[in-house]
């Protein structure tokens, strides 16, 4: 690893950590949503999957479901279990990973998704490795729209790129997504 590579990651990293240890308070004014415990939730949208070997065949269907659990007392990072996928009547790709998603300010809106996992990319379109399992990665943003004290609806963009032999297959779709904490 390059020196320039590994002192970005540090700064990344260290922009990243609390300036303060001590425990965060919530705002007086603020809504909030009370994380803690159990968490599920699901979303629906749609998206593009790639490599497509049909350019004008529109728009396929995504969505995706998860469960997990805050891992952190601070109400900022919870660690899940997501099956979800993109799919039109001739081609798909889904995905289960275990994944982590972090909001950088807990009291506020926009949070940050990650994991890894296994994926498939299959249908009438695709005649090679058709709905073998390999590696997969996947990242979202998002923002919650609607907050109550156990529940938030938000907007997300989210992408998954799983790596088959010789290539790479990836879906990118927006969705609505419902969560109760």
């Amino acid at each position: 690893m390059s020196a320039r590579v590994l002192t970005a990651a540090v700064l990344v990293f260290a922009m990243a950590v609390p300036l303060e240890a001590r425990p965060r308070r919530r705002r007086g004014s603020s809504p909030f949503v009370d994380r803690e415990g159990f968490l599920i939730g699901f979303s629906v949208g749609a998206g593009a999957i790639g490599p497509d070997p049909c350019t004008d065949c529109g728009v396929s269907a995504g969505g995706e479901i998860h469960v997990g659990a805050m891992a952190s007392s601070y109400a900022d990072v919870a660690v899940m279990l997501e099956a979800g996928g993109v799919a039109r009547d001739d081609l798909h790709h889904g995905f289960l990973v275990a994944v982590a998603q972090w909001w950088p300010d807990p009291f506020e809106r926009f949070w940050l998704r990650a994991g890894g996992g296994i994926g498939w990319r299959g249908g009438d379109l695709v005649t090679e490795h058709r709905d073998a399992a390999y590696p997969t990665a996947l990242a979202a943003v998002g923002f919650e729209v609607v907050r109550s004290d156990r529940f938030a609806a938000d907007l997300q963009l989210q992408g998954a790129a799983t790596r088959e032999p010789g290539r790479w297959g990836h879906s990118l779709s927006v969705n609505v997504g419902f969560n109760w904490y």
